[in-house]
């Protein structure tokens, strides 16, 4: 999964091409300049780059971008299902994209500010393997195991109370929802001092706009990680419950399932 790495001018050219007014996943306003001009300076800029690497040629007057290239680019500017996921830890963010159409998978990086990096992966099997190595969570439950679903609002102002070091209110919260004191401090203690934080959304999508999506967030404590989702059928609810790596790829597979098939096509 070696892939290809593009200037910003470069990716430009390629949603010029398409004629793809923004990427999913990524700000349009940190992507594409406001003004008509300034773009179109950046494109000529791309242009001029691509053919210094035989990305494109012209033939008869014609351009003609490299057609594994625009594949991809075609895939990261009209997915099917796209799957925008980060990770969080002290040293900073990272921020990974997923691309799905029919026959094709496309991983989209930025190694380096306005730099894109993508890569094409070989089937789902390949991309649940790797958003896998990316949260990078435990592959074992720890000692102690829990669940507490809560309305929206009682679960925001217990994970502000438990942040802003509150740990006695935020605990007070869990124990009234019926959980375990046991469980509820090491819920509280991940919410305090996280290792680590991920988020996970896929995204149903239908020529560029998106119409379907499910999502989730992960905390990794010291002792426990918490997958934190909006149970089915109840919009106005929070679930957390303790959880391991096979169980969150296996949530997402499910997710991938319900909103595209494996095998559905364009």
């Amino acid at each position: 999964m070696d892939g290809i790495v593009l200037q910003r001018c470069e990716f430009l050219v390629l949603l010029d091409a398409l004629q793809a007014p923004t990427v999913i996943g990524v700000p349009r306003e940190g992507l594409i300049p406001r003004e008509p001009e300034q773009f179109r300076a950046l494109v000529r800029d791309g242009i001029d780059h691509l053919k210094q690497r035989n990305l494109l040629k012209v033939n008869d007057n014609i351009q003609v971008l490299d057609g594994d290239l625009l594949a991809m680019a075609a895939t990261v500017a009209y997915p099917q299902l796209a799957f925008i996921t980060t990770h969080d830890t002290a040293a900073g963010q990272q921020l990974f994209l997923h691309y799905q159409t029919d026959g094709i998978l496309v991983e989209q990086t930025f190694p380096e500010e306005k730099v894109h990096r993508l890569a094409v992966l070989s089937d789902r099997a390949v991309l649940l393997a790797r958003l896998r190595a990316i949260l990078a969570l435990p592959e074992q439950g720890g000692a102690l195991e829990g669940s507490v679903t809560l309305p929206v609002q009682a679960f925001s102002d217990m994970k502000a109370k438990a942040e802003d070091g509150a740990g006695d209110a935020a605990l007070k919260v869990l124990t009234q929802a019926k959980m375990p004191e046991a469980q509820a401090r090491l819920l509280v203690d991940s919410l305090r001092a996280p290792v680590a934080g991920n988020s996970v959304v896929l995204l149903r999508c239908h020529r560029g706009q998106v119409s379907s999506s499910r999502n989730a967030a992960v905390v990794q404590g010291r002792n426990a990680a918490w997958l934190i989702t909006t149970p089915d059928g109840e919009p106005a609810n929070i679930r957390l419950a303790t959880t391991t790596a096979g169980a969150v790829i296996d949530q997402v597979r499910q997710w991938a399932e319900e909103l595209v098939p494996a095998a559905a096509k364009a």
